[in-house]
């Protein structure tokens, strides 16, 4: 397992239909990324409940690599971006036309190992 994440933290256009978005995510998103070798694992999640606050976002995707800088291969490959693209204009709270920050968050996580 890799101690390294990237969290991707968005939220969705007014109105979308979460189970159409869970059908999109499970036969399109999730074959885009899995497809590329830097990523371990891809997983993606959405908050059903607050249980302190309002975090500022409603869905997050856990991606797991071997170093940061497989970021730049990932969201650089044309499969990934083209599909990106789409998703942005199909699927973001802000459009194609906002800069791409507000369309999602990118975090470079590492996990706290334990001390032997």
């Amino acid at each position: 397992m890799s101690k390294r994440l990237l969290l991707l933290t968005y939220n969705l256009r007014r109105g979308a239909d979460l189970a159409e978005y869970d059908n999109f995510m499970r036969d399109v998103d999730y074959p885009v990324f899995r497809a590329r070798p830097e990523v371990r694992s891809y997983h993606g999640y959405h908050i059903v409940g607050d249980g302190q606050g309002d975090p500022g976002f409603r869905h997050f995707d856990l991606l797991e690599v071997d170093d940061f800088a497989d970021a730049d291969k990932i969201f650089g490959h044309p499969d990934v971006a083209a599909h990106a693209g789409s998703w942005v204009e199909r699927w973001s709270e802000h459009g194609p036309d906002a800069p791409p920050e507000m369309n999602f968050g990118m975090s470079f996580c590492e996990r706290i190992d334990e001390v032997d």
